[in-house]
């Protein structure tokens, strides 16, 4: 019987959006809720995103003022999961991360 990954970090999200082969990502912008981000680590809430973390990225939402939210990339193999994942992954949601 295996252990449950323990949770290492919760990022709340505020938005999401993809860019397309040959860089297939899945950016995923918002805060840091609680814990450190790491490239990597693996979301296990909510099920059905079984994916590491790729990067960890700063996007400016509004050039003008300087604003940044913290971002962070996900690689998608295929356009079903990455029709599953935008499903998934809405505002307002926390992504709980584990090793």
């Amino acid at each position: 019987m295996s252990a449950e990954p323990e949770a290492v970090a919760r990022f709340r999200v505020t938005g999401s959006f993809s860019l397309p082969p040959p860089r297939s990502l899945f950016v995923v912008s918002g805060q840091v809720a609680d814990g450190v981000v790491r490239r990597g680590q693996r979301v296990i809430e909510p099920a059905g995103i079984d994916a590491p973390v790729h990067g960890l990225e700063y996007l400016r939402l509004r050039p003008s003022s300087g604003t940044e939210e913290r971002a962070l990339t996900f690689v998608f193999p295929d356009p079903e999961t990455l029709g599953r994942w935008k499903v998934l992954v809405q505002p307002g949601i926390e992504l709980v991360l584990a090793h």
